[in-house]
């Protein structure tokens, strides 16, 4: 059965009571010695426990998470992701062909032929000029950087190898100031004079030149909902009132989100085809 019915914010449609029923139909064999079972309602994120007529209430009142569509916690067994080794850039993968396919020179526009849909990206013919413009510049430039070595001697170039470390950092969870440190070991260790960024802030910057840039966007700590659009500027949301920032004694200290979404935007993708 699908499971589309947990982001139906329609609580009380016929296939919204259809699908927590056959929840409870699950979780009432993974009940504990007190007849209770995790919640996944919004507000307990199967944190609290309760008993089934309890939940009942909690996913009528407040719905199910909508990040909770494989019920581990009632029995159901998670889908073990591969090896991380397998997500990794192999050591001779072309960087060339990568970058020609990521800013193709030469594409066919007879495919695009809704006017409407070329000014919406804003590329109406007043605009096609200097975008080609820009294009051309960056792909120059990242194609300099590319045939650049990593260091004297080196199999890959600097791009390249930024891009594997890179990869390597999200995988492995390091965090900004760790990534720091390496590159700080590598430059100690590899011959001078190389090509290796000083920080991460630097590395960053040259990604977001292939187009790998994102916007942060302040999410529910539950999940439920974005401060984007509507509510970009309010310090609550409105349908489960919880605070969009961590508590914090100092009002002088910059606020911290509960959670942050990170979010890669179409638009310029789609413009980087179209050109």
């Amino acid at each position: 059965m699908s499971r589309d019915w947990i982001y139906d914010k329609k609580k009380f449609s016929r296939e919204y009571a259809v699908g927590i029923e056959s929840f409870f139909n699950v979780a009432k064999n993974h009940l504990n010695a007190q007849n209770e079972a995790h919640c996944p309602c919004c507000k307990c994120q199967n944190i609290k426990m309760h008993s089934i007529a309890v939940m009942r209430m909690h996913l009528l009142q407040d719905g199910m998470s909508p990040v909770y569509d494989t019920w581990i916690y009632h029995g159901e067994q998670f889908e073990q992701p591969q090896s991380n080794r397998e997500d990794v850039l192999p050591p001779d993968a072309d960087v060339h062909e990568i970058l020609n396919n990521r800013f193709p020179r030469d594409l066919d526009h007879e495919s695009v032929r809704d006017d409407s849909f070329r000014d919406n990206l804003g590329l109406g013919d007043d605009n096609r000029t200097y975008e080609h413009r820009v294009e051309a510049a960056k792909y120059e430039k990242l194609m300099t950087e590319a045939k650049c070595e990593f260091f004297p001697g080196s199999n890959g170039s600097v791009l390249m190898a930024m891009v594997m470390l890179m990869n390597m950092k999200v995988q492995s969870h390091i965090t900004n100031k760790g990534f720091d440190t390496l590159l700080d070991i590598l430059n100690y260790l590899c011959p001078k004079p190389n090509s290796i960024p000083v920080s991460f802030y630097a590395t960053n910057k040259m990604l977001k030149d292939l187009g790998l840039g994102y916007e942060k966007i302040n999410s529910c700590k539950y999940n439920c909902a974005l401060f984007y659009k509507e509510h970009k500027f309010l310090d609550r949301y409105p349908e489960c009132d919880e605070p969009r920032y961590k508590p914090s004694t100092s009002e002088k200290r910059k606020k911290i989100p509960q959670k942050v979404l990170r979010y890669l935007p179409l638009k310029p993708r789609l413009q980087r085809l179209f050109m």
